[in-house]
């Protein structure tokens, strides 16, 4: 009878292999899409109004970023949350 009892658990394991088996194999491929994403949002804040400011990692840099409803500005590349580089500002009219 212990026979028995060994084969039917056996059958029962070998029962749930092929659905686990497709569980680790989706799980495998979830990961690996994600570990290659090179954009990513790090944090965001509110100002109201449409208007926010954001840290944007890119390919292991961080960018502060500040936009409104209808623009998009980057305000400063940050190291490690520190301020490295203020990019130029842009000519407000433009005298020929």
């Amino acid at each position: 009878m212990d026979g028995h009892l060994a084969d039917q658990g056996a059958a029962y394991l070998k029962s749930w292999g092929t659905p686990l088996r497709q569980v680790g194999e989706w799980a495998q491929r979830a990961l690996k899409f994600r570990r290659t994403r090179r954009l990513q949002v790090r944090e965001t804040l509110s100002l109201g109004e449409k208007r926010f400011l954001a840290v944007i990692e890119f390919d292991q840099q961080e960018f502060l970023v500040g936009g409104s409803g209808n623009s998009f500005a980057l305000l400063a590349r940050l190291n490690e949350g520190r301020l490295v580089t203020e990019p130029p500002l842009p000519p407000l009219c433009h005298i020929a």
